[in-house]
């Protein structure tokens, strides 16, 4: 996950989020033009990934601000001058508009996720590490006293019980 987040790019001025927003749609709308010269038919749903995209990278007023250029875009480009053509592609537009903008608001809102989880799984880690190193000195300080209260036994079986608690990669404690 923090791959993911490294490869998007940290907060940017607002001159480079549109700039680059801008020239997300224009390719976007390039291609929905080339589609709509080859096939005939006329949609908009090429133009959703640059929504995507500049929510994503961005911010959601990037992907505001793609919504609503690809709408323009796409008005222009269909050459809704008169009346019927405006009225004929009315709804299909004002859906796109409200897709859009739900989707920069959930492009975002992944972003968001993304880097509260990043940030989640690195307290996480740490707090297992700080735990891991609590145990090893807490383990580490019941090893000295068992230590010390084998050196105090005279009895050759007490000592040998304590050597086995103890551990075999502690060594034999030696009678002094």
């Amino acid at each position: 996950m923090e791959r993911l987040l490294s490869l998007l790019p940290p907060a940017q001025p607002v001159i480079v989020r549109y700039g680059m927003t801008t020239v997300f749609v224009l390719v976007c709308w390039l291609l929905e033009i080339g589609v709509q010269a080859q096939s005939g038919m006329i949609g908009l749903f090429l133009l959703m990934p640059a929504i995507f995209l500049a929510s994503i990278i961005f911010d959601r007023g990037s992907g505001f601000y793609a919504t609503i250029l690809s709408a323009g875009l796409s008005i222009t480009g269909l050459h809704l001058t008169n009346a019927w053509m405006l009225e004929h592609y009315l709804v299909p537009l004002l859906l796109f508009v409200l897709f859009g903008m739900g989707l920069a608001a959930a492009g975002e809102g992944m972003r968001t996720a993304l880097k509260r989880a990043v940030a989640a799984e690195r307290a996480t880690t740490v707090m297992i590490q700080e735990l891991n190193h609590r145990v090893r000195n807490n383990l580490s300080t019941v090893t000295s006293m068992l230590r010390l209260q084998m050196r105090l036994q005279t009895d050759e079986a007490a000592r040998d019980a304590f050597n086995a608690a103890v551990g075999p990669s502690s060594g034999r404690c030696q009678r002094a």
